[in-house]
């Protein structure tokens, strides 16, 4: 069956998401920051 486009359901037979600590990556820095830009916006 084909997935719609904004599907974020989990694939069948995934299992849970790995929430453990880890070094960030480039995009999730920029996105972390870009998220908070707004506060100081205002």
């Amino acid at each position: 069956m084909a997935r719609g486009d904004h599907d974020v359901g989990s694939f069948p037979g995934t299992g849970p998401v790995d929430q453990t600590e880890h070094v960030l990556s480039d995009w999730e820095i920029v996105a972390g920051t870009v998220s908070q830009a707004d506060v100081f916006c205002e």
